[in-house]
């Protein structure tokens, strides 16, 4: 993370949001670190802490670089539902992966929590 803080610390600089690192661990996303950016109107701070792959932009951006067969093992169970916004279908998950293979950005709003 000391290589990767830098480039994170400048990009909240220059867009103003906060910057997340994560990486892919076991069937869920593990924070690794966290920049402020100057809008955030309140900070939770991640780091160290595990989400699901299926309810986070992070956690979609990591389905999005897996093969496959890597994508079906990981998402082989139960997508639980945190929010009315989750997306707990395999096919419309496996749709926005797409998406974001194609954009090269993931977006989730709400899947989470609220």
């Amino acid at each position: 993370m000391q290589r990767a803080r830098p480039v994170s610390q400048r990009l909240a600089e220059v867009v103003g949001e906060t910057v997340n690192i994560t990486v892919l661990s076991g069937h869920e996303a593990l924070y690794v670190d966290q920049v402020a950016g100057s809008a955030a109107l309140q900070l939770h701070n991640w780091v160290g802490q595990r989400i699901p792959l299926h309810a986070t932009s992070n956690g979609k951006v990591l389905l999005a670089s897996v093969s496959g067969p890597r994508f079906d093992e990981l998402t082989s169970g139960v997508l639980k539902r945190f929010t009315t916004r989750t997306v707990t279908s395999r096919a419309d998950l496996k749709a926005q992966v797409d998406a974001v293979r194609r954009n090269g950005f993931a977006i989730a709003v709400d899947e989470l929590e609220v």
